[in-house]
């Protein structure tokens, strides 16, 4: 994890509330969220030593299993305590139904200076929290975003996020049982190719950017900017300078199948947006 850890520009420190603050914050914005194997047929693999190299070594992110994992185990080899729960996005307020774990969150903690809380940690949602919340109910802030957590009405006893109304979901269920790493290396595994659109994210203190196939989606602030890229060379200057993802562990031939889906995705975004 050491590499790993260097990339976050962070040194080893004791386990405490603000050290995970500081981990988070590191680690959502020099770690972008991403997708672009699914859509062209290429595997992946969510073991977190092979999401290191990923990362570390080809300068990529990746979905939420894989980036919640490696940072699960980032938390473990420098001393906290954290859990691993199987999670649900939902996209609509009308999705009710059974956790079908498309999503995994961590919970991490107590803390000797505060051992009444645990913390909900997820690195893995892409323009979703920037650092930990406590988990209880309640509202919170973090940059231009409102958030808010309460009791889940899908599981018993489990949580559920309310993300801001301008992220890119609805909320996540989460549920109070623990479920160990390999679970979701295996979940990761069978969902590989059931993601429609590719995509990158990357939260910031002060708001996110979303690239959607070939639509940028910048927040800084309350200020919204949306723009078309229209080129491939453009696309691929924006996902490596604001994004730090060169897919340089791609072959050429690869990188041409993935342009071409890139310009199939958004012309299905484009007529699902005159509906």
């Amino acid at each position: 994890m050491t590499s790993y850890l260097a990339k976050l520009g962070l040194t080893p420190e004791p386990p405490s509330v603000q050290g995970l603050h500081r981990l988070h914050a590191a680690h959502v914005e020099r770690v972008s969220y991403e997708i672009f194997e699914d859509q062209i047929g290429l595997p992946t693999s969510a073991e977190p030593d092979d999401v290191e190299k990923r990362i570390v070594h080809h300068r990529r992110g990746g979905n939420c299993y894989q980036l919640n994992l490696i940072f699960a185990k980032l938390l473990a080899s420098l001393g906290y305590s954290v859990q691993l729960h199987r999670s649900d996005v939902r996209y609509t307020e009308d999705d009710l139904s059974p956790l079908r774990c498309t999503h995994v969150c961590l919970t991490v903690g107590p803390f000797p200076e505060d051992p009444d809380t645990r913390w909900l940690a997820d690195v893995g949602l892409g323009d979703g929290l920037h650092q930990p919340l406590p988990l209880r109910v309640g509202d919170h802030r973090q940059g231009p975003f409102a958030y808010r957590l309460a009791p889940s009405p899908v599981v018993d006893g489990g949580w559920r996020f309310f993300h801001d109304p301008r992220g890119s979901v609805f909320s996540v269920d989460i549920s109070p049982e623990t479920s160990p790493a390999a679970e979701f290396v295996e979940l990761h595994r069978a969902r590989a190719n059931l993601r429609p659109i590719s995509a990158a994210l990357r939260r910031h203190a002060n708001g996110s950017d979303t690239l959607r196939a070939l639509t940028l989606t910048r927040w800084m602030g309350e200020e919204c900017e949306t723009s078309r890229l229209s080129s491939r060379a453009e696309w691929f200057d924006a996902l490596d300078g604001i994004f730090d993802v060169g897919l340089d562990d791609l072959s050429e031939h690869d990188r041409d199948r993935l342009w071409a889906s890139l310009n199939s995705q958004q012309e299905q975004l484009d007529r699902f947006s005159w509906r």
